[in-house]
Parts: structure tokens; C-alpha cells; sequence
């Protein structure tokens, strides 16, 4: 399996051209992650599919046991930490638009299983997509003013928190998808047949994947191609270290710089 630049979304970042002309040295995050996940590209899609097809995930025992403990202790110790400022967005989404504090829909879990999924309710209760199939764009009027605020920091998704504890998610792993992902029109099980592998391992609240860019409305073959190539060189690839620092830097970006959608 060939070794290349880390991610599409970072080389377009870095203005790569023919001529070398633009290029900046990669930072410390590309160099961890080129290191150890191999800066897997698309056309690497089938020998990971076929990998982890016949090995699954291969994740020593102590590894799985440790990685759970973290989930437990980083959730539950989250939900203590955090719990003045869930009280808050809990009042204000009461006293700021009619409808239930949290928003649930079905997911697709570890083995296919699906598990409903919760998060702060950001839409109006009429206008929202309970099965979440349904992007959100850019301006979305089905968003309440406040749900934009939250979506910014990503601050919607700290009631999955109660599904890491619950072990319907971990704080890290392939991003949970709704029942009948599509892309284009297309089950994305069709438009990128691989996709099933990633139901190996627990979805996470974030992943290499959304570390790498790759988040948000799936828009076309190549974005939905991607994803499933980080998400499956997460899982070929599993580290403590790498959870710890996707983690790391999942909350500096998204909790304190605000780049969620």
C-alpha cells in the first residue's frame, strides 16, 4: 500500500502544484498523522476494504478494555464538568422556541446495529428531520438562532456523552450515520461499497475523519470516498495516542475556535 500526502482536504489546504509553487512545510498534526495512518488516498480504498475484511479489527484486547475505560471516565467525568453549562443551554433552548430540549435520531452502530442518538434540539420542533437523513446547509432556516450558536461550537453534541456511557458510541471512532445515509439520492453502502467496514468499531462523537476536514453534507462521490478512507485507516490503524490526540484537537477546534456546522 502506497504512502502519499496526508489527506485531499490538507493538500488542497496547501496549494500543491506541479511545480512545487505555493507548498508550506507540513505541520506537526500532518506529520502524527502521516506517521500513523500511513496518509492513506482513495485509490488505497480497496487493499484497507480488503484487510479488514479478512482480519477485522485487529485491536489487542488491553487496547479495547483501556480505550472503554477512557470512554467511560471521559464521559462520565464530562457530564459532571460540563453539567452548569448543560443546565443552561437546556433552559435557554426551553425558553427560546417551543419543543422537547433533545433531539434523537437512529444511527447505525457498531455491527450495523442501529441506537438512537441524542443531542441538543438546534432546529424548530416542526421543521426538523427525525430520521437525520436530511442535510443542514449553510443558512438553514429550519435552525433556531440559538441551535446556530451551538452547532458553531459543536456544543449540540455534548448529550452524547449519555450514549458513550450507555457503549452505543465511543469518544472516538468512524462519525455515527444516520439509518439510510445517502449520498446523492444513493444508499451510501451502493456509492461506496467499503462503507459497511466501517461499523466495525463503535462510532466515536469524533474521528480522523472530521479531524482530516471531511465532515458535514456529504456533496459528491469524492467527498463520500474520502470519509470511508479515513475512517477505515482509523480502525486498520488504532492507537491510544492517536485517540488522545484527535480528542485534543477535536476540542481546540471545534469547543474553543467554534468550526462546527
Amino acid at each position: 500500500m502506497r504512502l502519499s500526502t496526508w489527506t485531499g482536504a490538507q493538500r488542497a489546504t496547501l496549494g500543491q502544484g506541479a511545480s512545487g509553487e505555493g507548498v508550506k512545510a507540513p505541520s506537526w498534526l500532518d506529520q502524527f498523522l502521516t506517521a500513523r495512518c500511513g496518509g492513506h488516498e482513495p485509490a488505497d480504498l480497496a487493499a484497507l476494504a480488503e484487510d479488514l475484511s479478512e482480519q477485522g479489527a485487529r485491536w489487542p484486547r488491553t487496547a479495547r478494555a483501556c480505550k472503554r475505560g477512557i470512554d467511560i471516565a471521559g464521559a462520565l467525568g464530562g457530564l459532571l464538568l460540563l453539567l452548569p453549562i448543560l443546565l443552561v443551554i437546556a433552559f435557554l433552548i426551553k425558553a427560546t422556541s417551543r419543543g422537547p430540549v433533545f433531539f434523537g435520531s437512529p444511527r447505525v452502530g457498531r455491527g450495523g446495529k442501529p441506537f438512537f442518538m441524542l443531542k441538543f434540539r438546534t432546529m424548530y420542533a416542526d421543521r426538523g428531520d427525525p430520521t437525520g437523513v436530511r442535510h443542514t446547509v449553510a443558512n438553514d432556516p429550519r435552525v433556531t438562532p440559538l441551535g446556530a450558536v451551538l452547532r458553531q461550537r459543536s456544543l449540540d453534541e455534548l448529550p452524547q456523552l449519555l450514549n458513550v456511557l450507555r457503549g452505543d458510541m465511543s469518544l472516538v471512532g468512524p462519525r455515527a450515520h444516520p439509518v439510510g445515509m445517502l449520498v446523492n439520492g444513493e444508499l451510501y453502502e451502493k456509492a461506496v461499497p467499503a462503507y459497511p467496514l466501517r461499523h466495525l468499531v463503535r462510532p466515536g462523537m469524533t474521528g480522523l475523519a472530521q479531524l482530516a476536514g471531511w465532515r458535514g453534507a456529504v456533496t459528491d462521490q469524492t467527498h463520500a470516498t474520502r470519509r470511508v478512507v479515513c475512517d477505515l485507516a482509523y480502525i486498520r490503524h488504532f492507537s491510544l495516542s492517536l485517540d488522545i490526540v484527535i480528542l485534543v484537537v477535536t476540542a481546540a477546534r471545534e469547543f474553543w475556535a467554534g468550526s462546527g456546522t
